[in-house]
């Protein structure tokens, strides 16, 4: 040990080592107030780290806590999911509520921050994503209707061409048998009829007027078997109902029945587009201090009272909107009662300390 001691004491205890022992003395001197600002600068670094760490130690805690409620296990699906969910902000705010004094201002800023992400991803954004959901499914729903109204809309140019081509057919069966009703009318009777085809055919095959004189008596035969034949078999009606002025009428109504239909069916499914899918952002409660505070005191509404339901809400509305408060609201008492078992674990340890 001597000999160490003599082989240091050789070594650094030197005459020409002493200007730099007194450069060094003197240089700590000078460079105090430097210290001193560098000193405070790493102790506020240790102070936010300390402080930021502290903070996390604690959510993290709660979070604990939170996870090991036995009301949570006892939710399961889209709720348990929710719940989860809105723990990840309402933590947070609670741990800083509770260390108001303790962060001050840091950690109103932090609250503030955890506050927003609460109401903007915990509250507007799962809200959100549903009523967009429900949007898309009403817009699809939408969609495939006009996709089977278009349908319906060829089905009735369809429908009209239809009773165009049996007016037609109907006009091309009484036209000959109104010239017909004509012929006789004018001869007084199927006697005259016959006795002027005779009269004709007679002077036609002695002047030879014309090559078709049997043909026209042949096409007049057979007129005067349709029209008595067609009028003889329409014991009950039925064969009346395919005149031309029984066929237009019969068109007009299904035109109009058919456009009333339409119609209705058209107004309908735009109406389910014309409901609102999210509220507007005035509805939700902004990220202050003053009412933040008002709003961690009062007790929060699980349903929404008849009187506070716009009226342009529909039932599914309401109903969601009551299922989204009551997941809220189990979630910020689940909060509420893990942060409350653990001041008491606090205060017990305090006790025994």
């Amino acid at each position: 040990m001597d000999d160490v001691l003599d082989l240091v004491v050789r070594e650094y205890a030197r005459v020409e080592l002493l200007p730099a022992y007194v450069g060094a003395v003197a240089a700590w001197v000078i460079t105090t107030p430097v210290r001193r600002v560098v000193w405070a600068f790493l102790w506020q670094v240790w102070r936010v780290v300390r402080l930021n760490g502290g903070m996390w130690i604690e959510i993290v805690a709660r979070y604990q806590d939170v996870l090991q409620n036995r009301e949570l296990r006892q939710l399961r699906g889209p709720a348990y999911a929710y719940a989860l969910w809105s723990a990840v902000f309402a933590v947070p705010v609670q741990v800083l509520r509770d260390g108001e004094v303790e962060y001050g201002r840091y950690g109103r800023m932090h609250r503030s921050w955890w506050v927003a992400g609460q109401v903007t991803f915990g509250e507007y954004g799962p809200e959100l994503l549903v009523r967009s959901a429900r949007s898309i499914g009403r817009y699809g729903r939408a969609a495939g209707e006009a996709c089977l109204l278009t349908g319906r809309r060829v089905f009735v140019k369809l429908h009209g061409v239809g009773w165009l081509l049996l007016l037609l057919l109907s006009l091309t069966i009484h036209i000959p048998m109104a010239l017909y009703d004509l012929l006789e009318f004018s001869l007084c009777g199927t006697v005259g009829v016959v006795a002027v085809v005779v009269a004709l055919n007679a002077l036609n095959y002695l002047l030879k007027w014309i090559s078709l004189g049997l043909e026209a008596t042949v096409s007049i035969g057979c007129l005067r078997l349709l029209t008595h034949g067609w009028r003889l078999s329409d014991g009950d009606g039925r064969l009346q109902k395919m005149a031309p002025h029984h066929l237009l009428g019969n068109a007009w109504e299904s035109v109009l029945r058919n456009a009333d239909v339409r119609d209705r069916s058209e107004e309908a499914s735009l109406l389910k587009l014309q409901e609102p899918d999210v509220e507007d952002l005035d509805d939700f409660q902004p990220a202050e201090d003053e009412l933040l505070y008002e709003e961690q005191a009062a007790p929060t509404s699980v349903a929404c009272s008849e009187s506070d339901v716009p009226l342009h809400f529909s039932e599914a509305d309401v109903e969601l909107a009551n299922t989204l408060s009551h997941l809220a609201a189990q979630a910020s008492a689940l909060t509420e009662m893990a942060s409350r078992a653990q001041l008491r674990v606090r205060r017990g340890r305090q006790t025994l300390g």
